[in-house]
């Protein structure tokens, strides 16, 4: 068995075991305003232009935290050697 048919084995077992679930996207929309903690920098969008390219660029700045924080469990474990408090 290859690792390609491997893998293709295992999407099919999880859109099998996902069938019967509603998905639900809980993702918040990165826009100038969107509410961010008090102490967290907030999210900027600003023009960014080069002399020497004609392409249109945007620069974007935000936080770690901004947006959908779908690691936030592993901020709260007090012990900083328990595996569940790391995040990637």
């Amino acid at each position: 068995m290859t690792p390609q048919t491997k893998a293709i084995g295992e999407i099919d077992r999880l859109a099998d075991t996902l069938r019967d679930f509603d998905i639900v996207d809980l993702s918040h929309t990165l826009e100038i305003g969107i509410p961010t903690f008090p102490t967290h920098p907030k999210y900027i969008i600003a023009d960014y232009v080069s002399m020497d390219d004609v392409a249109e660029f945007k620069q974007l700045i935000m936080c770690d935290h901004s947006g959908t924080h779908i690691d936030s469990p592993s901020h709260f474990v007090p012990d900083p050697e328990d595996p569940r408090r790391i995040s990637r």
